[in-house]
């Protein structure tokens, strides 16, 4: 940090002008030995949480964990809400953005900053003079909690916020007419402290003098600043725009609320007294309602008092009376227009307007009731249309216009010579001219570049392949398109606008880059060869392309080039030499009485492929194998006869192919296979990173995104990437378990407005799957770490710059690493489901099952057609009752396959497991006496540590647990975890005496839920699958919601009963209870049975005792 300067520091409170902030871009910081040169993060104010005394300088940081160097930005220290408002002032000057009127005028005050006092012993005395208490080091004035707390609450002059002792911050509205000038000399007014006027106790600290309040009608202290006395400036108030987008999302949320009102009242309802409508309201009903439309701020409930229009033309005050309409039963209620209603913009709110409780309303008194009843939905406003001045909003997949697309074109057979198309009248002959070529010029080589073509030619181009340019006219436009490009102007000449000029059409980026990275493939000297032919058609791209053997598609060769552009000898012999005519006009084709015969299609014919076909569905390989496909294709090795094997195995081959062929993915190479056993380790080498960027959550590029959702109330729709469902999972639980451990150590509300589940789920988890990403990519292609560092995240992973490499020629250039995480708004518009469901518009799994038609009928039944523009089949219905039926059909898509998959069995034997929880008691008593060899135990005492019973009992603590799913019953589900818990506290009761009662953890009932129900289930599954335990945990973490949704706690009530009585039988027994309150190791059976045996053998002895003793 730069010597602070020794500078007079102004009066507390006083306005000064704004400083000029030279911000610095890389870190000049030596600490490390050599120049850090890191880029520095954006300008802040130093909120004085370690050092109070440095509270208020602006000030910029070094993101590099071990440099942590700080600069000073400003020579004085100001309010904390001031600096604020400055930042955001330097912000908008600098990026020429819009800032309000109020930022505009806030003026900047010197801070009032108190001298540290003495510490002696660690402690030091509060700074108040009457206060014989202990301050608070933190504290922003180094004040007691009670002097802190009295001087919040006296708000008196401002303030800033003190986080050690909580107390919010006192912000104060200075009025924005110019006040008298306070005379020369005079301070600034301290806080006056105000005492609390209920005292809880007598006052340690003696008694104070009461001051005087200040008079907040009074002048000023210190003389106003001239941002608040002058009048607004242009350059911030009138000169800029409105924000437009803001206004129209308010529009669309207001259009979202607004509801039709029919409003039954009586004839000329303004004009008649009060007295009149009381005493024969009848004689004025009868007549058409009025209707209104009215935004309802309360949406959907209505109140009408919170809608002024309606209470002022109707006259209506707090204690009238309205009747409102319920289409379900048919029928009214009365209440107060102070009392909310439901509304629905779907259909109309009918309200009659009674004079009295004994006012009755009859049928004939409401005219067209039933019209107005039925449900009459408001036009939604659909997309624009699609214009050549814009794109459609919402882009859907049109065959006919895809074919028309020139990467499209190229690909197809050379299509019939041109014909001009001919129009005929009706009634006149329908004969067309026949029109010969124009004569082919002769090669000319040196010439000239051809001129740039005019509006006439336009048309030709933009039908024209560009596999028929020539090799010559293709390589002289890209010399002038260069030339255009290189030479000196203002603006200078982009790619796209001097494409557009020499070509004559549009820019159309992938298939301009095909044919110049085929360009680019042709040897040298064959170019120079064919551009010396000159302009003629023998000389085209498309031969010249066949010729060398370079394929324009990904897996064509050779041939497949030569079939897609060979003509027939007796189609080109058959063919008159025409020329093109232009296209027809709009107002030509918009004519009725006009007739266009429509061009023949040409079929492609059968490609060949270089990878051979597929022997089960006889479909081209387009690419590799993957590792997938290879596991499938082992799989069938073994099993050539499976089905299903084979149609996993083609639809596998057909889906990979297009997804690794693209070309960002091969340089990239991504990882095909993910090591989720790795991933929990992982995600733990980034907890300082996470605490980093958690300490300034504004920071984060997610953070903000959260922010907008919460204010547009959006729902989160998390991006696994390529680590898929499994592996975003196992992230986003281990973020959550080490930001559990980081949150003890962060200031309380450092996530706000989000809280501590919305933080980890949308911005720490997206936080460390992008390091993730980052670290395979610098691990595969030495670049992710210079990807990163330029992206908005770099101050989060705190990495150092590295040398970005020369991407390869000839290539696309690589996406950014946030590109492969999420997803653009219009690019996830692209495809809609092709069986989507009536109810959520979300895809339903390809077979459903039994239970997901027989939960869809009665379904079908009770809800009404609601068709929308993308989802013509959905219906309108209760959410409350389609909940199941969407619940059930992802699970069927998304669980149900992996389940299948993985092998988890969907009827697991639950009636047996009694017995076999009955004979784990043998292992389960060796955790019962030696519980630290269990890693679940050690778990379980870190997750309770420093916590009591009563903590650890709360229900807030037991929903606290972050690995929930590894606690669970697995793919036995609710049910299954219930009966072990029932056998397993049979077996091992809680009692004093016992040892499962005297282990370190708060209670029993933890010991039992964490500990021995979840090695039971453990060794469940071990014996199912004849796997290792750390397998078999994995194992019940993967399956928790398959288990969940599948075996529920109600599915087997009939066999927990049977476990119940068996439970119950013996529990009450005078056994049971001897056996509990022994020592005994001995499980209850084999006490029992010892007990019986020992009793059968006393039995005698007494028998003889006893008549000894009458003989006596």
């Amino acid at each position: 940090m730069p010597p602070r300067r020794q500078a007079t520091m102004p009066a507390p409170y006083t306005v000064v002008p704004d400083p000029v902030l030279n911000l610095v871009k890389h870190c000049p910081s030596d600490k490390t030995g050599s120049t850090c040169g890191a880029l520095m993060d954006a300008p802040r104010v130093h909120k004085g949480s370690n050092k109070p005394e440095e509270r208020g300088y602006i000030v910029q940081s070094c993101p590099n964990k071990s440099c942590n160097h700080t600069i000073r930005l400003s020579e004085y220290q100001y309010m904390y809400q001031d600096a604020v408002v400055l930042l955001r002032r330097h912000q908008a000057a600098t990026t020429n953005s819009y800032i309000s009127d109020k930022d505009a005028r806030t003026p900047l005050r010197i801070a009032a900053i108190h001298k540290r006092p003495n510490v002696v012993n660690g402690r030091m005395d509060c700074a108040e003079k009457d206060c014989n208490a202990k301050g608070a080091q933190a504290c922003i004035d180094f004040l007691c909690k009670s002097c802190c707390g009295a001087v919040g609450r006296a708000g008196g002059l401002a303030r800033d916020e003190c986080r050690a002792h909580q107390t919010p911050p006192v912000i104060d509205t200075p009025t924005l007419n110019p006040a008298p000038p306070a005379a020369a000399g005079v301070p600034a007014r301290a806080p006056v402290p105000v005492p609390d006027p209920k005292p809880k106790g007598k006052s340690k600290r003696g008694n104070k003098d009461r001051v005087e309040p200040v008079n907040r009608g009074g002048g000023l202290a210190a003389p106003i600043g001239p941002l608040w006395a002058g009048p607004p400036s242009l350059s911030t108030s009138s000169s800029i725009p409105p924000n437009a987008k803001a206004m129209r999302i308010s529009l669309e949320g207001e259009e979202k609320k607004k509801v039709n009102f029919i409003i039954y009242h009586t004839v000329q309802f303004g004009l008649l007294g009060l007295e009149t409508r009381r005493t024969d309201p009848r004689l004025q009903k009868g007549e058409l309602p009025a209707k209104v439309v009215e935004v309802v701020p309360s949406y959907p409930l209505c109140k009408l008092t919170l809608i002024p229009t309606l209470m002022t033309a109707l006259e209506l005050t707090e204690a009238s009376l309205v009747s409102y309409y319920l289409p379900a039963s048919d029928d009214w209620t009365t209440t107060s227009v102070s009392t909310a209603f439901d509304v629905d913009h779907a259909r109309n709110a009918i309200l009659r307007l009674p004079s009295s409780l004994r006012d009755k309303w009859l049928k004939e008194d409401l005219p067209d009731l039933a019209s107005f009843a039925a449900t009459t939905p408001r036009p939604k406003r659909g997309p624009p249309s699609p214009s050549p001045a814009g794109s459609p909003v919402r882009k859907t997949f049109h065959a006919d216009v895809l074919n028309l697309d020139a990467a499209q074109v190229a690909h197809r057979p050379v299509p019939a010579p041109a014909v001009v198309p001919y129009s005929f009248v009706r009634g006149a002959p329908a004969s067309a001219p026949n029109i010969a070529a124009a004569p082919v010029p002769p090669p000319v080589v040196n010439a000239s570049l051809p001129p740039t073509p005019t509006a006439a030619t336009l048309s030709t181009d933009i039908i024209r392949d560009y596999s028929k340019y020539s090799a010559y006219e293709w390589s002289t436009r890209w010399q002038r398109v260069n030339e255009l490009r290189d030479t000196p102007s203002t603006p200078k000449t982009s790619l796209f606008s001097a494409f557009d000029q020499v070509f004559g059409r549009r820019y159309v980026r992938q298939t301009v880059l095909n044919y110049n990275r085929m360009w680019d493939a042709v040897p040298e000297a064959k170019r120079d060869e064919w551009v010396a032919k000159g302009d003629i058609p023998a000389a085209s791209l498309g031969a010249l392309f066949q010729e060398a053997g370079v394929a324009w598609m990904r897996g064509m060769n050779a041939g497949a080039i030569e079939q897609r552009v060979r003509v027939k000898a007796e189609d080109a012999a058959n063919a008159p030499p025409t020329a093109p005519a232009p296209a027809p006009s709009r107002a030509a084709s918009a004519e009725p009485e006009l007739y266009v015969p429509p061009a023949p299609v040409v079929e492609d014919p059968p490609e060949e492929s270089l990878l051979g076909r597929c022997h089960i569905c006889s479909q081209p390989y387009m690419w590799g194998a993957s590792e997938k496909l290879l596991q499938i294709q082992r799989e069938l090795a073994l099993d050539p006869t499976a089905a299903l094997l084979q149609q996993d195995y083609c639809r596998q081959h057909t889906a990979e192919a297009p997804i690794l062929a693209a070309p960002e993915l091969v340089y990239l190479k991504l990882p095909q296979t993910i090591n989720y056993a790795e991933l929990r380790s992982r995600v733990d080498r980034f907890a300082d990173a996470l605490m980093d960027f958690a300490a300034e959550a504004g920071a984060s590029e997610f953070f903000e995104e959260a922010v907008e959702r919460i204010t547009s109330g959006n729902r989160f729709e998390p991006v696994h990437g390529y680590f898929g469902f499994i592996g975003y999972f196992n992230i986003a639980e281990q973020v959550k378990f080490v930001m559990q451990k980081l949150a003890k150590h962060l200031p309380a509300g450092f996530c706000d407005p989000l809280t501590f589940d919305q933080f980890v789920a949308e911005v720490a988890a997206p936080e460390a799957l992008l390091m993730l990403v980052c670290e395979d990519l610098v691990l595969q292609v030495d670049k992710g770490g210079a990807q990163f560092v330029t992206s908005p995240h770099h101050s989060a992973a705190r990495r150092s710059p590295l040398p970005f490499p020369t991407p390869p020629p000839l290539f696309t250039p690589e996406p950014a690493v946030p590109a492969l995480l999420k997803t653009e708004p219009e690019e996830a518009e692209l495809t809609l489901p092709q069986n989507p469901c009536p109810f959520c518009d979300e895809a339903l799994p390809l077979h459903p099952s039994a239970v997901l038609d027989a939960l869809l009928a009665p379904l079908l039944e009770i809800s009404d057609p609601d068709p929308t523009p993308d989802f013509p089949s959905h219906r309108r219905v209760n959410l409350a009752k389609s909940q199941i039926y969407c619940q059930r059909h992802r699970f069927e898509r998304d669980i149900l396959p992996t389940a299948m998959a993985c092998g988890w069995p969907q009827s697991p034997d639950v009636s047996a497991m009694l017995g076999r929880v009955l004979q784990l008691r043998p292992a389960l008593n060796e955790i019962v006496l030696g519980p630290t060899n269990s890693a679940l135990y050690w778990a379980a005492r870190s997750r309770y540590a420093g916590q009591n019973s009563r903590q650890a009992a709360s229900l807030s603590r037991q929903m606290a647990v972050a690995d929930r799913a590894s606690l669970g019953g697995g793919y036995y589900g609710d049910i299954g975890l219930l009966i072990v818990e029932k056998v397993v506290e049979y077996m091992f009761p809680d009692h004093i005496r016992r040892s499962q009662s005297k282990t370190d953890l708060p209670s029993y009932s933890i010991f039992l839920r964490e500990v021995l129900v979840p090695e039971v289930i453990i060794r469940l599954v071990q014996q199912d699958s004849n796997v290792s335990a750390p397998a078999a945990s994995s194992t019940i973490k993967e399956s928790y919601r398959f288990g969940l949704v599948l075996h529920h706690a109600d599915s087997a009530d009939e066999i927990v009963e049977e476990v119940d009585r068996y439970i119950a039988a013996r529990r009450n027994t005078t056994q049971y209870r001897l056996w509990k309150d022994s020592d005994t190791l001995f499980d209850f059976d084999t006490w029992s049975g010892l007990y019986c045996e020992l009793a059968v053998r006393q039995q005698p002895e007494i028998i003889e005792i006893l008549d000894s003793s009458d003989e006596e």
